[in-house]
């Protein structure tokens, strides 16, 4: 997902708007089924390394004027040498990219000025 999702008020609105130019049904249950959360996802194996660690240092990012600039990597250095952490090259890769995706989500969020 990128940026805010669609809150609850936009998807009635949008719903209203369907019926109201004549939407059938079928369109309109595509719709709300398109716009459902769900709670559940999956974590492949090999990735529940980089999701524990990202869970370890998810307080380490730095922000500047308010945006998120990501993690802060010799917080998160330091983090792994104290804690004795084993990681490969492929789990720092990982952490990184989780991390960056985080960020935008998190920038992402922010009011427009």
């Amino acid at each position: 997902m990128n940026g805010p999702q669609t809150s609850s008020e936009e998807v009635e609105e949008l719903i209203a708007q369907m019926q109201e130019m004549g939407a059938d049904n079928d369109a309109i249950q595509t719709v709300k089924q398109a716009h459902q959360t769900d709670d559940h996802f999956e974590i492949y194996a090999q990735n529940w390394p980089v999701i524990q660690w990202f869970a370890e240092v998810q307080d380490l990012f730095v922000y500047c004027n308010g945006w998120c600039r990501g993690l802060d990597v010799q917080a998160v250095q330091s983090d792994a040498s104290l804690a004795n952490r084993e990681f490969t090259t492929e789990d720092y890769i990982g952490l990184r990219l989780l991390a960056k995706h985080v960020a935008k989500e998190r920038n992402d969020r922010l009011p427009k000025k």
